[in-house]
């Protein structure tokens, strides 16, 4: 009897163990396809390299002359950052683009 229990918990448990990770990726598109909904995106990577003069120089790929300079990478990529949502937003006041989801992402 013993045995009998031992095999069906070790079933279920593999079950389990394999099955897991796939629910999590079915959740996860479910979830990805909803926060779609139609919505244009507007995916924008910063690239950050330094100067010769010691500045860090950090641009937004995809949205031509958004570049930023900081004593640091990370204040760099911020006054990049927020150039970009600067150029979006008077775009879409001008009427030259809808609504988009923006992702904002560093290289690398």
């Amino acid at each position: 009897m013993q045995t009998r229990f031992s095999l069906r918990r070790l079933l279920r448990d593999s079950i389990r163990i394999y099955f897991t990770p796939l629910i999590g990726a079915v959740k996860g598109m479910r979830d990805e396809l909803r926060r779609l909904d139609g919505t244009p995106h507007l995916r924008l990577t910063i690239t950050t390299e330094r100067e010769t003069d010691g500045r860090w120089l950090a641009e937004i790929d995809g949205l031509p002359g958004v570049m930023a300079y900081g004593s640091k990478p990370a204040g760099a990529q911020s006054k990049a950052q927020a150039l970009a949502f600067r150029v979006l937003a008077d775009r879409l006041d001008a009427g030259e683009s809808g609504p988009v989801d923006i992702q904002i992402r560093n290289a690398g």
